[in-house]
Order: C-alpha cells, then sequence, then structure tokens
C-alpha cells in the first residue's frame, strides 16, 4: 500500500514537471515573437494610439473619429484611412503604406512617409513637415479641392505606370 501512494505521487509529480514544461515553452515562443498586428479594422473613438519604431501594423481600415494616433512605425492598410471627427489627428513620423483611400477632415501631418495609392481628401488641416508623400496610384487623377489650398510638401512624388 505505501509503495503504490509513493508511485501515484511520483507520477504526479512527473506530471506536474511536464505541464510546467509545456507552459514555459509557451511562454518563450510567445515572448519571441514578432512585434506584429494583424487586424481587419481599427476604429478609434477617442484614445491616444501610438506607435513606435520598429512596430508594424497591418490592417484592412483605420477610422479615426475623436482620438490620436501617432506613427513612427510602419502602418499598412489594405482599405482606406479616415480621420474623420474635427478633433481627430493622425502624425505619421514612421511610414503608411496605403493601398486604398486616404479622408482627412481633422489634423496629420508629420514628418514620415506616405505612400498613396488611392484618392487623397483632405478637408482638415495637413501640416507636411519633412513628409514625403507619393501617389502610386496606376491611373491618372487630377488633384482638386473644394477651396483654395497651399499644396504644403517638401517632396510631392506621383508615379504611374504610364501617362
Amino acid at each position: 500500500m505505501l509503495k503504490d501512494k509513493q508511485i501515484i505521487k511520483k507520477t504526479i509529480r512527473e506530471r506536474d514537471s511536464r505541464i510546467r514544461g509545456i507552459h514555459f515553452l509557451c511562454l518563450i515562443i510567445l515572448f519571441f515573437q514578432p512585434q506584429k498586428s494583424i487586424t481587419q479594422v481599427i476604429s478609434n473613438t477617442g484614445a491616444s494610439i501610438t506607435t513606435t519604431s520598429g512596430v508594424f501594423v497591418n490592417s484592412k481600415d483605420y477610422e479615426n473619429t475623436i482620438g490620436a494616433l501617432g506613427n513612427s512605425g510602419t502602418l499598412t492598410l489594405t482599405g482606406h484611412f479616415s480621420n474623420n471627427g474635427a478633433t481627430g489627428s493622425f502624425t505619421n513620423n514612421g511610414i503608411l503604406n496605403l493601398s486604398g483611400n486616404y479622408f482627412n477632415a481633422g489634423s496629420s501631418g508629420g514628418n514620415g512617409l506616405f505612400y498613396i495609392t488611392g484618392n487623397w481628401t483632405n478637408l482638415g488641416s495637413f501640416n507636411p513637415g519633412t513628409s514625403t508623400v507619393t501617389f502610386n496610384g496606376i491611373r491618372t487623377k487630377p488633384l482638386h479641392t473644394v477651396r483654395p489650398v497651399k499644396i504644403l510638401t517638401n517632396l510631392l512624388s506621383i508615379t504611374q505606370a504610364s501617362f
């Protein structure tokens, strides 16, 4: 009887040791994962979100209503970017890769790189800083506005497959 209890205790200890080892291995794997977030739609309705250098965020759409977005990493959107609210702000000091349209009704700008494939609609304010804005669509598109504006960029680049 005593021998049976010792065998059971030994078996329980071995099992617990294996479980702890598996938990430790899972934590190690999670710890060494790259800093990457994959989502479909990011919607900000009042928070202050900042991505730092070396962070990559991939999503479909980004909608900023009344919050603040600061990007020093790489923000890649396969859909559209909307800075809708009058109090919404976007500061890009990193890289914005946008396959869709850029819509700004708040304030935006920064010292980063803007790669825009879709349309650019600016009803708010854009402070270019030392930004480079590249329109790299596949069709000819006019640059127009609903009111007189100054084009304030240090570098405006328009690339197209053919004219």
